[in-house]
């Protein structure tokens, strides 16, 4: 096959593994075994290939044919096998064409007779039972009749003329020998029967081979449709293409039906089919939606009435007297033009067909070329602007087993309403739905002129008088469809039962009502059940043709001459004209008119006899008229074939279409000999209603080129071979279970302001087909027999041998998608607002309202899926990159709010000069920006506040440097706003007033700047109060200038002063500048008002949108490669929070066990995590940060180095980021493993960890028992700081280890150290980046250190004290007790412990345990007081791999070696079969120098520090003691009996354990929790004599019997007793020792009130008279001084007048005081 060269597809489409461009195979090669391969898939369609295609037979010659002659004929077998013919056919043997047609060479499409018009149905009725068949056979045909287009006439009578041209013709589809060109293509008859056809097919145009071998039944009837010309092959060769497509859906759908969701009309257009259900819930809007999507019949126009003066007629033409003769026929009729100008065109035709000859066809076909390349050029130019729909409607049969009784009426009604439409229940197809009507087919007539005179005083009806209300009849509204099918009046007889026919004996009328006046007495019971043909035969009335006033449910317009334009096929199309339907004829007007030559679509025909003879014998169709039952024009029926005809009145689906009735009454007329002509569809219109009731779905079928966006992708997955026994291809291979798809999944963006609707279609690709066996193989023979064998001769199908019933094929899984609204920041998503299940394609039309949606598909199919995205609006398809990219955008609700309220206030500028129209657009503008202002339950004083200072951050942002104090005042008089001050963030001047004023908005920090500098105040003002009267002042002052400003504010609003126009110019200039950035002014000034008050989002309209408003930034790494079953960190780095804000981390990693944690520093708490996943977060900013971390764990095989990429998700721009642009992703694993010794509290393991600089270590523990419950802790001063619990493995993922802070020199000393400190670790590593880092941030370090001088200071680290400064400056101070915890110094200790007493040993666990555990006493002795302690060497040599990994990089197992040969004697190596752990400490790889970590030896070193000072206070003590212990020993031990003596020396035997290989023998052991017990020694100490220790309180001894058990038992109830009286009596005690006291309480207050009150009295008594003693005094003493001063005024008054002239009188300064002193 050639290889494929088409042009690249528009859509992103993926192909999975196995999928190549030639043929995208399912699964590869042959097969092994028993197993089949698979068929490849359907290549896509390319003109190139079908060009380079070889259309002969190839044929290998075998050894016995290569001398004989090359003459026979080699045909094309498909090599996907025979077709699988639907199992309601029979099929018993295959014929190739010139097998069975002798009479005419066969030839694909008749260019002569066939190209003008086809009638599938005729020839056909043998397989009408099978739905299939129908289905293609009704959409075919519509097809073809909603593709003709009406040519314009012929500019002179003599041209040959032909009525239609189809833009669509069936026969295109077949590709045979003739290569493709840019003209129209007429397939060419392939003598080797090797067939290309073009289908769609998930996704895409297909070629699928197909071969000319058709099957036949057992009467020698062909099984595939076929016109009347028995030589055209193209229903054929379409149909079994179609069948192949129709194939992998069989049984997929309902259990009735014989295949799913395919449908015929997508395989042939490609468009896409929308599947609705009529159900009584929604059918006002199935009417609704059916209104929008077809055009709307209406009755023409009625004429003018023609004036006096325009009766002139004979000044007009002939030519113009005929035309106005055809239009007012056209109007009385209601008939369109062509039903008067058919028959002379065909008189005019039928002589001049012999003339037409080879140049006719020619013309012709380069007619056809031009505008067949200029439909596609419109088709490629424009895109009409409301997509183009075209619907159908179906039903399904009667179920054999319906699923209630109930429905059995429902059932019979919908029979009844469809054989009074003319359709048959038993023959369920699509029908094609063309218009719809909603006013009567006959204009009513118009209104009697009245004459004047009667209208002086008109008689009024007379109501007949009732006792009931009268209610007026409200007239029912029209509505009804046009619906048209091929099969109307097939098999059916349409007439309505009479209701008003008489019968003999009964006065039961079928469908009739018993009149209120009928007799009881003349029902018979007989004639209930029993039919009586006679009648039916003696009376003609129901034959007749009824009136049509008698059909009320029939509104046929199938006359010869009624589609009049079958251009408006298309509707929906701007182009597409209006059908108009005529009404209702007699039969004389129906009858059909034979018809020659080309014909025009719409127009009935007979049957002609040109068939072979058998199909001649096989098929005797009956004539078609326009009112079924009633015989044709010209056409007798003899009485005895009417009786033959009545007798078989019940219709058999499998009988011969000889039966052609249902009822009896339908009559046959003999085959007659007309010329060949297409069938015409007929035309019906029925009620909406009783349409409702009769259809069970509506297809809508989306035209995607009239759609402006489109979005194809497609997934095709590989699958194993599944094994066959048989080789029959009925049976297709199936996916036992959906493979569902495990890549990410897909997401649809979408924001519109209006409502949107998008056209989702899915297909699905449930099962495919297996290679057939090859014949030819004998072996492949043999496995096909047996078998077919053993499924019981299934392939009878295939082959034609056996008359077994085929097998039904298995049912298919079906696909599924399902869209669900979903969002970034929440793990829940919304219920899903779209599902759709299929086998094959459907689609789904996809409703959203105005705003922003994103929605995730989840789509699953068992072999492959397509999904096509249509919309009339822009929306995205893809990934998570591509639509999350569109996220970060603002939503088109808030973009369009935010720039209509700037438009808004920029007409509020314009309109200022004239107030009403300002007014006006101030409204305007406050409903935009307060969409709550009319709820009178809300204030709205704080909403203005916060848009008006929003409103002036816009504008110093927007107006930069230009803002003037003129502009200033401008907005203030725009707003008449005198209270905000320093709107714009003008520079403020020196005056105090000011400066004291300028602390708003943006200019706040340059303020503060600005008042720095201290003003000089005079001492005398320094904590001086001001007066009554200053305060006076500055009111006054204040008052007048406040007053003066609002005045002037005011002036400057009102038109034609001098104010007013420096406003409107400054407000002119400003919207000069606003007006280059309206949408991020307007932005800007909404965000600034939900930043201040974010609860205002919800009252507006787009709060919804904000949701999926988010903004992310991207961190990536890689990772080295990891051995096996270890565990390592992927990343770790601390982020900083500037604001509080929602944060969702994702990452991205090719690691299948990562697990991403985040831990607050400060609280030492862990984010939740929901499914292993960070869930989201409302982060706070804290001192310390975040510490995001990835851990992983490698499986059983090694993980190669990758990359990764953690993903921060939330709703600010402002994210948390660490110090640098990058994380950490280099560490530095320091490894510590050993034994598990048991011990009283359970304890592991204990380490201390100094630090240099502050360090951010993770720890990871993991025990060689996997199920031991571990609880891993960090201890500061023996206090839990972190911990976490696991089983068998324990990870504390970041924890920061603090140095040790000293008062006083912090300020100093901190800068310098870690200035040198990073200096020399980056010199020491040698990357210049970490260099550069490391000084940036000792540099920011610098700064903060100063700033934060005196105060609690953050750790000092590099990277933790550059955030002191950057990101906690304005938290508030640490509390005095966090304060105290940061100065105290540290002690920490990592400890593990066991928790649940989960670890017990086996029997030699525990001796090996029991030999550490000595090793261990011995290390305590003083024997080794030289030797250092080895768990410090151990940290030194750990701290010398840390050295080598440092500079290595490849050190970490030599590091692990060194900890293990530091840790343990040099002669023992490590044994991992014994219980042991590992601890391992991550931290920075420039950083690793800064933390020490050795054993925790405390107590150790305490008893050996304590015998070392025994030692050296007494030396040779040690040896004393020795001595004495032996001393001791010897003479106290004893030996045991010498029976014993084997067991002792095998214990003895052991000696010290040694670290056993294998582990075999531990398996078999039971595991215990406690030790085993120690071997019998040989001596054991002399056991002590205590009888000399013992008193003997009795002589002799008492037994403890029953009696003395008893005795005891009395004796303690005795003592309960008394002891429980003495309680009673204790607490009866206390009770009223209680009492007494409250009672004495009580007295002693009373005394003290009685004695108080005594108290005051006598002191009353006392001090009344006393104090009128008093006042008598006073009064005499002011009597006294009243009378001196009297005294005193008179001896002034007299010395006055006795006093010397002035002239000798002394100045003031020397004159003396009357006590004889100068004044000073």
């Amino acid at each position: 096959m050639a290889s494929k060269g088409g042009k690249k597809r528009e859509s992103s489409t993926r192909v999975g593994s196995a999928a190549t461009k030639e043929a995208a195979s399912i699964a590869a090669g042959a097969s092994e075994g028993g197993k089949r391969s698979k068929i490849p898939l359907w290549p896509e369609w390319s003109d190139a290939d079908i060009n380079g295609e070889k259309w002969e037979a190839a044929h290998k010659a075998k050894e016995k044919d290569k001398g004989k002659s090359p003459v026979v004929q080699h045909y094309f077998d498909d090599p996907e096998g025979r077709v699988d013919v639907p199992t309601s056919l029979k099929v018993d043997s295959w014929k190739r064409p010139t097998d069975y047609i002798f009479e005419k060479t066969p030839t694909v499409v008749d260019p002569e007779l066939g190209v003008n018009g086809f009638d599938l149905l005729s020839a056909n009725e043998h397989m009408h039972a099978s739905e299939l068949m129908r289905w293609i056979i009704s959409q075919v045909t519509a097809l073809w009749r909603m593709s003709a287009v009406k040519n314009p006439p012929p500019d002179t009578p003599d041209e040959p003329y032909e009525e239609y041209n189809y833009t669509w013709k069936p026969w295109e589809h077949i590709y045979a020998i003739t290569k493709v060109g840019k003209g129209p293509y007429m397939p060419q008859y392939n003598p080797h029967g090797k067939y290309a056809v073009r289908l769609y097919w998930m996704g895409c145009w297909r070629k699928i081979i197909v071969d000319d071998l058709f099957p036949f039944d057992e009467s020698e009837r062909l099984l595939l449709p076929a016109t009347k010309l028995d030589h055209e092959l193209w229903p054929m060769l379409l149909t079994k293409a179609i069948v192949k497509v129709a194939s992998l859906d069989y049984a997929g759908g309902n259990s009735s039906c014989e295949f799913g969701d395919m449908t015929v009309i997508h395989c042939l257009t490609g468009w896409l089919p929308e599947a609705i259900p009529l159900q009584y819930g929604h059918v006002n809007q199935i009417w609704e939606l059916l209104k929008v999507a077809l055009p709307e019949w209406k009755l023409p126009e009625p004429e003018p009435e023609k004036p006096p003066e325009m009766e002139q007629a004979p000044e007009m033409n002939g030519q113009e007297v005929a035309a106005q003769e055809k239009l007012e026929k056209e109007s009385k009729d209601g008939k369109p033009e062509k039903i008067e100008s058919k028959p002379q065109k065909d008189a005019k035709e039928k002589p001049k067909e012999k003339e037409k000859g080879k140049e006719g066809k020619d013309d012709k076909k380069e007619k056809k070329d031009k505008e067949k390349d200029k439909e596609k050029k419109e088709k490629d130019e424009s895109v009409p602007e409301t997509p183009e729909l075209i619907v159908f409607a179906t039903y399904v049969s009667t179920p054999k087993y319906p699923p209630k009784v109930s429905i059995l009426g429902e059932m019979a009604d919908a029979s009844e309403r469809l054989r009074q439409s003319g359709l048959s229940h038993l023959y369920p197809h699509p029908v094609w739905v063309t218009q719809t009507r909603s006013c009567p087919l006959e204009p009513p007539p118009p209104p009697e002129k009245v004459p004047a005179w009667k209208l002086i005083r008109p008689k009024k009806k007379r109501v007949t008088p009732s006792d009931e209300p009268i209610e007026a009849e409200v007239p029912k509204s029209i509505q009804c469809l046009e619906i048209t099918s091929p099969f109307v009046n097939y098999k059916v007889n349409p007439v309505p039962i009479p209701t008003d026919t008489h019968r003999p004996k009964s006065s039961l009328e079928r469908g009739g009502t018993r009149p209120p006046t009928a007799n009881v007495e003349a029902i018979e019971e007989t004639d209930e059940n029993v039919p009586e043909p006679e009648p039916e035969k003696e009376e003609p009335p129901p034959v007749e043709t009824p009136k049509p006033e008698e059909q009320p449910r029939i509104e046929p317009t199938e006359t010869a001459s009624v589609i009049s334009k079958p251009s408006s096929s298309k509707p929906g199309t701007p182009s597409g004209k209006k059908k108009q339907a005529a009404p209702k004829k007699d039969a004389k007007d129906t009858a059909e008119v034979p018809k020659k030559g080309n014909a025009s679509p719409g127009k009935e025909r007979k049957k002609s006899s040109g068939p072979s003879k058998e199909r001649a014998e096989s098929v005797k169709p009956k004539p078609e008229s326009k009112a079924p039952g009633v015989p044709a024009k010209d056409t007798k029926v003899a009485p005895d074939k009417e009786q033959s005809v009545a007798a078989a009145s019940s219709f058999d689906p499998s009988a011969t279409p000889g039966m052609d009735g249902e009822l009896g009454e339908e009559e046959q007329t003999p085959e007659e000999s007309r010329p060949e002509t297409p069938l015409k569809p007929k035309d019906i219109w029925m009620e909406f209603e009783d349409f409702v009731k009769c259809f069970k779905t509506i297809y809508i079928f989306h035209k995607p080129a009239t759609y402006v966006c489109n979005h194809k992708q497609s997934d095709l997955k590989s699958f194993a071979p599944v094994p066959m026994k048989s080789d029959k291809r009925s049976a297709p291979s199936t996916a036992t279970a959906p493979i569902y798809d495990d890549r990410a999944p897909h997401y649809m963006f979408v924001d519109n302001l209006k409502p949107t609707e998008i056209v989702v279609s899915f297909s699905s690709l449930s099962r495919w087909h297996d290679a057939p066996v090859d014949q030819k193989d004998p072996k492949a023979a043999k496995v096909k027999e047996k078998a077919e064998g053993d499924t019981g001769g299934t392939g009878s199908l295939l082959e034609g041998s056996s008359n077994k019933e085929p097998t039904l094929p298995p049912p298919v899984q079906p696909g599924l998608l399902v869209a669900e609204p979903y969002s970034w920041k929440s793990l829940v998503t919304g219920q899903p607002i779209l599902r759709l299940r299929t086998t094959a394609t459907r689609a789904a039309v996809l409703s959203l309202p105005p705003g922003r949606h994103v929605l995730r598909f989840m789509l699953t199919a068992p072999l492959g899926y397509h999904i096509h995205l249509c919309s009339t609006v822009n929306f995205v398809y893809g990934d998570e990159e591509l639509v999350m990219a569109q996220l970060i955008k603002e939503s088109c609700r808030f973009v369009d709010n935010a720039t209509q309220c700037i438009n808004l206030i920029s007409k509020c500028i314009a309109n200022f000069s004239e107030p009403e129209a300002f007014t006006q657009a101030s409204e305007e503008l406050v409903d935009c920006h307060c969409p709550y202002r009319s709820n009178k339950t809300m204030s709205k004083v704080y909403h203005f506040k916060l848009f008006n200072e929003a409103l002036y951050s816009m504008l110093r942002k927007s107006l930069g440097e230009s803002v003037t104090p003129e502009m200033a005042f401008a907005w203030k008089a725009f707003n008449f706003d005198a209270t905000s001050k320093n709107i714009l963030g003008l520079p403020t001047g020196s005056r105090p007033g000011t400066s004291a004023t300028s602390h708003r908005g943006s200019a706040k920090n340059a303020t503060k700047k600005r008042e720095q500098p201290e003003k000089v105040i005079p001492e005398t003002w320094v904590n001086r109060e001001p007066t009554t009267e200053e305060h006076v002042a500055m009111v006054k002052v204040q008052r007048n200038w406040r007053g003066f400003y609002v005045r002037k504010i005011k002036n400057a609003r009102i038109p034609g002063t001098g104010d007013h126009t420096k406003v409107v110019e400054q407000l002119q200039k400003s919207w000069g500048i606003m007006e280059q950035n309206i949408e991020q002014n307007g932005l800007h000034l909404f965000r600034t008002i939900f930043k201040a008050d974010p609860d205002l989002m919800q009252k507006y309209t787009f709060h919804k949108d904000e949701w999926n408003k988010i903004s992310y930034a991207d961190y990536q790494g890689s990772h080295p490669e990891q051995p096996v079953q270890s565990w390592f960190l992927v990343f770790r780095e601390v982020f900083y929070v500037t604001e509080e804000m929602l944060v969702v981390p994702k990452l991205y990693t090719t690691v299948p066990a990562c697990l991403l944690r985040v831990v607050n520093n400060d609280t030492r708490e862990e984010i939740p995590r929901v499914f292993q996943k960070v869930a989201p977060y409302v982060y706070k900013r804290n001192r310390k940060g975040y510490t995001f971390v990835a851990e992983a764990r490698t499986t059983d095989q090694p993980l190669p180095n990758g990359k990764f990429r953690m993903r921060l998700i939330g709703s600010l721009t402002n994210l948390p980021a660490p110090d640098r642009n990058e994380v950490m992703s280099s560490f530095h694993t320091r490894e510590l493993r050993d034994y598990y010794i048991p011990n009283e509290n359970n304890v592991i393991f204990r380490y201390t960890v100094k630090v240099n600089e502050d360090h951010i270590v993770s720890l990871q523990m993991n025990t060689s028992k996997p199920d031991v419950y571990i609880k891993l802790q960090i201890l500061d001063n023996e206090d839990e700081v972190s911990s976490t619990v696991g089983k068998g493995h324990a990870v504390i993922p970041a924890y920061i280890f603090l140095k040790d802070k000293t008062l006083g020199a912090e300020p100093e000393e901190v800068v310098p150290e870690e200035t040198k400190r990073a200096s020399s670790r980056s010199s020491n590593k040698g990357t210049k980046a970490h260099t550069s880092s490391s000084k940036e941030a000792v540099g920011k370090r610098q700064g903060s250190g100063i700033s934060r001088a005196g105060s609690n200071a953050l750790p000092e680290t590099v990277q933790f004290q550059r955030t002191s400064s950057r990101h906690s400056a304005d938290l508030p101070p640490l509390d005095p007790e966090e304060e105290e915890k940061e100065l105290k110094p540290h002690k920490y200790i990592i400890q593990a412990v066991v928790l649940r007493n989960s670890w017990p040993l086996s029997e030699s666990s525990w001796a090996f345990v029991q030999m550490l555990k000595e090793m261990e006493k011995n290390e305590l002795k003083v024997a080794n007081k030289d030797r250092a302690p080895s768990p410090p060497r151990g940290d030194k040599a750990t701290s010398a791999a840390a050295k080598d990994k440092g500079k290595g990089g490849k050190g970490k197992d030599k590091g692990a070696g060194k900890d293990k040969q530091g840790s343990r004697p040099p002669s023992h190596q490590f044994d991992t079969t014994k219980p042991n752990w590992v601890l391992r400490i991550v931290s920075d790889g420039v950083a690793a120098e800064d933390i020490e970590v050795k054993k925790d030896t405390e107590r150790a070193d305490e008893i050996r520090a304590m015998k070392k000072a025994w030692e050296d206070a007494e030396p040779g003590r040690a040896a004393k003691a020795m001595q004495s212990r032996l001393q001791y020993l010897n003479t106290h031990m004893i030996k045991l009996q010498p029976d014993e003596e084997p067991k002792e020396e095998g214990a003895e035997a052991e000696g010290p354990p040694q670290t056993p290989v294998s582990g075999i023998e531990e398996k078999e052991e039971v595991l215990t929790l406690e030790p085993p017990p120690p071997p019998t020694p040989k001596e054991i100490l002399q056991p002590l004599d205590l009888t000399p220790f013992l008193r003997k309180t009795t002589d002799t001894p008492r037994y403890k019997d029953e009696a003395e058990i008893q005795r005891q038992m009395e004796e303690k109830q005795r003592e309960i007793q008394e002891y429980r009286s003495f309680r009673e009596q204790l607490e009866k005690w206390r009770e009223e020792d209680r009492q007494h006291r409250n009672y004495l309480k009580q007295k002693q207050y009373d005394d003290c009130v009685a004695l108080q009150a005594a108290l005051d009295k006598k002191r009353n008594e006392i001090n009344i008279p006393r104090e009128a003693f008093r006042q008598k005094y006073l009064e005499a003493e002011r009597k006294r001084l009243e009378e001196l001063a009297a005294a005193e005024a008179a001896l002034k008054a007299e010395n006055e007048k006795n006093a010397p002239s002035p002239k000798g009188r002394k100045s003031a300064k020397g004159k003396k005081s009357p006590a004889g002193k100068k004044k000073k």
